[in-house]
């Protein structure tokens, strides 16, 4: 065997065994420690912006649903889903869930005081057709919290490359939906009325008791996760004449 294959096929196991580099072509959805440490990561963030009345868009079995009965100053908490299985299981555990679609919400004008989407759900929705109706549904100076996925992480597209090189990995890391440009999608939250209030990436370190919160636009694009705080502005009051 040549030199240079027996390097290879060496540094390609000590790659496999060091769990920093267990990459999948998707996201992780196996509730592993490592997901479970993001995950709680996440929700503080997002759970941190709740008040009044709630709505969570994809709340899947209620995983982050639950949470929110929990915190102080939260008036009602609803959750939407468009899988009859999940919204089963979250009724069970005695949630409060409807079925509906997030490019469709079935709510009147500026019902709700916090939108939130915990469970990445956005990845499979249309921006274009979410944010519009997010803002609809959200009072004046409302909040939308929310966690999705960054379409090209650079962390994840560099790992992958490297893994394809060492013939670990055949196919290209991507992810379906999800945000592909950070600049593009700042200006499409404008465009909607939406006041930014932050957009950041979390950079999970295992081999630390914390996360890395990365922010600004050219951080905000380096991994996987993408956790975002918007606000529906406060209408304009006019002057007394």
């Amino acid at each position: 065997m040549a030199p240079i294959k027996k390097l290879i096929q060496k540094t390609s196991s000590i790659f496999l065994k060091n769990k920093l580099w267990n990459l999948t072509t998707t996201p992780e959805y196996n509730y592993d420690k490592r997901f479970l440490y993001r995950l709680q990561i996440i929700d503080n963030i997002l759970l941190n912006k709740a008040y009044g009345d709630v709505i969570e868009i994809g709340c899947g079995d209620g995983r982050f649903l639950s949470k929110l009965e929990s915190i102080k100053g939260i008036n009602s908490a609803w959750g939407i889903n468009i899988s009859i299985k999940g919204i089963k299981t979250a009724r069970k555990k005695g949630l409060n869930v409807i079925r509906a679609d997030g490019e469709r919400l079935p709510f009147k004008d500026e019902t709700f005081d916090t939108v939130m989407s915990a469970n990445g759900a956005p990845v499979a929705m249309k921006w274009e057709l979410l944010l519009p109706e997010v803002y609809r549904i959200l009072k004046p100076g409302g909040y939308f919290a929310f966690h999705t996925y960054n379409k090209f992480p650079i962390e994840k597209i560099i790992k992958n490359k490297i893994m394809c090189f060492l013939k670990i990995a055949n196919a290209p890391f991507l992810i379906n939906g999800g945000v592909k440009n950070i600049k593009k999608f700042k200006a499409i939250c404008l465009k909607f009325g939406f006041e930014v209030i932050s957009l950041h990436t979390l950079l999970p370190l295992p081999f630390f008791p914390y996360g890395i919160l990365l922010k600004g636009s050219s951080f905000s694009q380096i991994h996987v996760n993408l956790i975002g705080i918007l606000r529906k502005k406060q209408a304009k009051t006019k002057s007394p004449q």
